[in-house]
């Protein structure tokens, strides 16, 4: 058999599909709790979970986003939207629902408290998942399936591949400052 083409695509891919795993594992917790604090998290981990394989991934980079259905697309955008607000901005928008302020008296804390999302809305996001992790499955079968040559192949469903040099900061580092080498 031939070598894998992509090594760097089956990872992310695989990473992906890890991703889309993990967001999908929260779904059951996330219904269970109704218009509270720890809907709201929780779907903050779901969202956060489902738009990784669709952000910079350093070495791997992002999956295409053509693995989003059409009708899916704009449950797919708030999805990425409210991750981005969780991480990288605390915009408030729509998705705000309260927002308090904390005083010690030499400090304040800003704490944006988001929207739980609505039963219909997080049935939608559970379709998309399973969608897109179905399409991540497929596209990683294809690649196996392309051509794994024996020293890829380890064991039954089990694989390795080299998809670069390891970086020059993993060479560099010598003392970790912890006693670790």
């Amino acid at each position: 058999m031939k070598k894998i083409q992509d090594p760097k695509m089956l990872t992310r891919e695989a990473l992906a599909q890890q991703a889309f795993s993990w967001a999908l594992s929260l779904i059951p917790s996330t219904k269970k709790h109704k218009e509270t604090e720890a809907r709201a998290i929780l779907f903050g981990a779901v969202c956060i979970y489902y738009a990784r394989p669709f952000t910079s991934n350093k070495g791997f980079g992002m999956i295409s986003p053509d693995i989003v259905p059409e009708d899916m697309k704009i449950t797919h955008t708030r999805i990425i939207k409210n991750r981005h607000r969780i991480i990288a901005h605390s915009d408030i928008g729509e998705e705000i629902n309260r927002l308090y302020i904390r005083s010690d008296g030499n400090s304040a804390l800003v704490e944006n408290r988001h929207k739980a999302p609505d039963d219909d809305f997080l049935l939608e996001v559970e379709k998309l998942i399973k969608i897109v992790l179905e399409k991540t499955k497929v596209r990683i079968n294809e690649s196996l399936n392309s051509g794994v040559s024996s020293e890829t192949k380890l064991a039954k469903g089990l694989y390795r591949f080299s998809v670069g040099e390891p970086p020059v900061w993993l060479e560099e580092i010598e003392d970790d400052g912890l006693g670790n080498s």
